[in-house]
């Protein structure tokens, strides 16, 4: 038999709202990373790089040149994100629904 205390009620509310928030997030900085926003970033840090550390002349020849694979993409798909957002959401809205619950009794 299960016994639901308030105080049991309110520990598990908080749990599952913590949860549902830290998956938002994590979704959050998924879809900033997967919109190609740090990118410029990156490049102006690889610009800074090659200003203040000179390379030897010998890897600035075409053989040592790298290129890399523009085929590939390091974005997580579409599919993770849903796996994310999804329950993040409903952890949330559970909480929010089992809050309105604890203070109706």
């Amino acid at each position: 038999m299960l016994i639901v205390t308030p105080e049991n009620l309110l520990s598990v509310i908080n749990r599952l709202f913590l949860a549902g928030l830290v998956l938002l997030m994590l979704g959050g900085v998924l879809i900033v990373i997967r919109s190609g926003f740090f990118t410029l970033f990156f490049k102006g840090f690889g610009r800074m790089k090659q200003l203040f550390f000179r390379q030897a002349r010998v890897l600035e020849s075409d053989l040592y040149a790298w290129k890399p694979d523009n085929r590939k993409s390091s974005a997580p798909p579409k599919r993770v994100l849903l796996v994310i957002l999804g329950p993040g959401a409903l952890l949330l809205l559970l909480s929010v629904g089992l809050t309105f619950y604890y203070y109706l009794i």
